[in-house]
């Protein structure tokens, strides 16, 4: 089987930030994209990766990792690449676990959309981890 219908791979990059915020609500979560930088000072919560069957399908992966960015409590998504197909090089989707031939068909397929994004925070609407430190 070439696609697995309902299959989406996401990696979680390791990089994650010593914050812990409580989950908010996918709505609550700003979303910037590529060259847009948000004009408050932000620190980094996380950073995703995912994978996505089909080719121009960049809305569906970022609806997934704005759910992500909220789960981990972001006040923003700032959504850092979009690639299509062979745009990312097969070594860097095996050194992330992204790739499997017999899952995903040969390598460069067209048919992929790689979106890489990162969940931030703005320090301005969270006092209460300046009072931590």
């Amino acid at each position: 089987m070439r696609f697995l219908p309902a299959l989406v791979l996401a990696s979680l990059v390791a990089c994650s930030s010593s914050v812990e915020l409580p989950p908010v609500s996918p709505a609550n979560v700003q979303l910037f994209m590529p060259w847009v930088e948000p004009e408050e000072s932000y620190k980094d919560l996380d950073q995703f990766i995912i994978d996505w069957p089909g080719a121009r399908r960049e809305s569906e992966a970022i609806t997934k990792l704005h759910a992500q960015a909220a789960e981990v409590g972001a006040d923003a998504l700032l959504v850092d690449m979009i690639a299509y197909g062979d745009a990312t090089p097969c070594a860097v989707r095996r050194h992330k676990g992204l790739y499997k031939e017999e899952e995903w068909g040969s390598c460069g397929d067209p048919e992929r959309t790689l979106v890489h994004a990162r969940a931030i925070y703005f320090p301005s609407l969270h006092p209460e981890l300046a009072e931590k430190k």
